[in-house]
């Protein structure tokens, strides 16, 4: 047989086999005893306890939905990172932590809610969700942890749960549609550039609770902005010290 001709059908021979390599999986495993089944685009996670980490490569570029049944206990890190269609997810309340870089740069997801079960919220977990603009934070979480919401620039309303005691460093950073929040008297600190960019952000409420406030916290924000405080309180000291506009909480 001539070189050209095995040549040939070898190549045709791969040919055939291309697809079969290349067809994406529709289930699998993410944890020991943690399942994912993708049908069309979309995504349950099933079983029971923890998922692992980095789960994204088998699913990232086909998912729309999520479904997270009960069972599931924790959302690994970088669990969904990149997956840039994600518009949709369910979490039921089975799940206790969301980790770091969880929702990282799923630029679709609009607003989601986080159930009461979940205590812990990942450095990073929703940095560069770009279309959030609704968020629910379980009352069990007890801090916004560092660069929490970075560049979630649609983001326009979140509220605070009272069992939060800290804002962590950059956890607003470039929030450009925040237009108000109120921080509970709960939280006793907040980070270095914590609301730095946050462009729209005109008011904020600071209570007696707060003795710490980080490098910055307020850099960039609205030219109209006003801290809201009570007189004696770490945070008129501190608006005083900034050259912040403030006022005394009515």
């Amino acid at each position: 047989m001539k070189k050209s001709k095995i040549i040939f059908l070898l190549v045709v021979f791969m040919m055939m086999l291309f697809p079969v390599l290349t067809q994406a999986s529709t289930s699998g495993t993410c944890g020991d005893d943690v399942k994912w089944t993708l049908n069309d685009s979309e995504l349950t996670i099933s079983g029971s306890g923890d998922m692992s980490d980095d789960c994204h490569y088998e699913w990232m570029d086909d998912v729309k939905t999520v479904i997270i049944e009960k069972g599931v206990t924790s959302i690994g890190d970088y669990a969904f990172y990149g997956c840039s269609n994600l518009s949709n997810i369910t979490i039921l309340d089975s799940v206790i932590s969301i980790g770091e870089g969880a929702f990282y740069r799923c630029e679709n997801l609009s607003n989601i809610t986080i159930p009461d079960s979940v205590t812990s919220i990942g450095d990073f977990a929703f940095y560069g969700c770009r279309n959030l603009s609704n968020i629910t934070i379980s009352n069990g979480v007890t801090s916004i942890s560092d660069c929490a919401f970075y560049w979630c620039s649609n983001l326009s309303n979140i509220t605070i749960p009272n069992g939060v005691t800290s804002i962590g460093d950059y956890a607003f950073l470039w929030c450009s549609n925040l237009s108000n929040i109120k921080i509970p008297d709960s939280v006793t600190s907040i980070g270095g550039y914590a609301f730095d960019g946050c462009e729209s952000l005109s008011n904020i409420t600071i209570p007696d609770s707060v003795t710490s406030i980080g490098k910055d916290a307020f850099y960039g924000v609205s030219s109209e902005f006003v801290l809201h405080c009570n007189p004696g309180s770490y945070a008129e000291e501190y608006a005083k010290n900034k050259n912040i506009a403030y006022e005394y909480i009515k």
